[in-house]
């Protein structure tokens, strides 16, 4: 089935609205537009503070939708995180090609550095919701 939107934006009031068809999306794609407004709402807002609710209205979606695709929040931050904490590793160790163990720090360095600037809602990702260590370091006495 597919879905017809009407668009009166530009329709006289006397005359009917003029019918657009939008194309449905394939499993695939809905699940990589799912995968992008999650990674830019945990961005913006952190895990705790984004809703699926949220998620599939930008997405123009029902919550089952996202259910089916991922889960549940949970399920949708976990693809999110791997697919960030992936290319970051990616970007690390494409750097790495000197052979000096201190070249090959201010290389990995470097490339963190890159990663923060190209993919900064992705860094945000990794750092905001970060979970705290449990355990106390003890202070020294």
């Amino acid at each position: 089935m597919v879905a017809v939107a009407t668009d009166s934006s530009s329709t006289p009031s006397n005359e009917k609205p003029r019918r657009t068809r939008r194309t449905r999306m394939t499993g695939a794609e809905r699940r990589q537009q799912l995968l992008e407004i999650g990674r830019t709402l945990f961005a913006a807002k952190g895990f705790e503070a984004t809703s699926v609710e949220e998620i599939a209205a930008k997405a123009g979606v029902s919550k089952p939708v996202v259910y089916e695709h991922f889960g549940g929040k949970e399920g949708l931050y976990a693809v999110v995180v791997d697919r960030e904490m992936r290319r970051l590793l990616d970007m690390v160790t494409s750097s790495l090609t000197a052979g000096h163990p201190r070249e090959l720090c201010e290389q990995a360095a470097f490339a963190l550095l890159d990663y923060i600037e190209e993919y900064t809602d992705g860094f945000r990702i990794l750092v905001r919701d970060s979970p705290i260590p449990s355990r106390r370091v003890p202070s020294p006495r």
